[in-house]
């Protein structure tokens, strides 16, 4: 048969394509279709229909109204910096953190609010942002050239780590990862 998965960047970029080609790979009559966007435009399509169920993160304000959530599993959310950063070493503490200069995407972006609750919950009230970028790769690039430093999902940066053109930055006194989940409309 055929399939249509929404995705939000990070999940769409960097989770599905190895399960995807695995299917393809054990299922060559399938077709599967991935739609990577936003996390809203995802969580929209499984909506209205458009595709068979979303694979994406939700922030908490996000209304999920006749749509089967369930959640995957949590995402490590790891900050990066340059491999030899002028803005941090290794580590960092908690005091630090407000005080670097961070690259994120926009400001209401799903995975900025995300971040941000992530940092208030962790008792860092505010950062510093610098550049905002729209999708990792940019954030990625911006990273490697030391414009500043930025959080990312584990499975977006396990390829830079293995390549050592970014370093992660342990951040022991906190504890940061990002909910993912797979929902479909309650009536598909």
């Amino acid at each position: 048969g055929r399939a249509v998965v929404a995705s939000s960047m990070s999940a769409g970029s960097y989770l599905l394509p190895p399960i995807v080609c695995n299917f393809q790979l054990q299922h060559p009559e399938g077709l599967v279709e991935v739609v990577i966007s936003n996390p809203q435009a995802a969580l929209d399509s499984a909506r209205t229909g458009a595709c068979d169920f979303s694979v994406l993160i939700i922030s908490p304000d996000q209304i999920t109204t006749g749509l089967t959530v369930e959640p995957l599993w949590d995402e490590p959310l790891l900050l990066m910096s340059a491999p030899n950063s002028r803005w941090i070493g290794d580590t960092a503490r908690r005091e630090e953190i407000s005080k670097l200069p961070f690259i994120s995407t926009s400001n209401s972006a799903v995975m900025y609010q995300l971040e941000e609750g992530q940092l208030r919950y962790n008792g860092i009230p505010s950062r510093k942002i610098v550049l905002y970028l729209g999708h990792p790769e940019a954030q990625k690039e911006a990273v490697r050239q030391d414009v500043g430093v930025c959080f990312f999902t584990l499975s977006a940066v396990e390829e830079n780590l293995k390549r050592g053109d970014m370093r992660w930055v342990n951040t022991p006194d906190l504890n940061l990862s990002i909910p993912l989940y797979i929902l479909h409309r309650d009536d598909k």
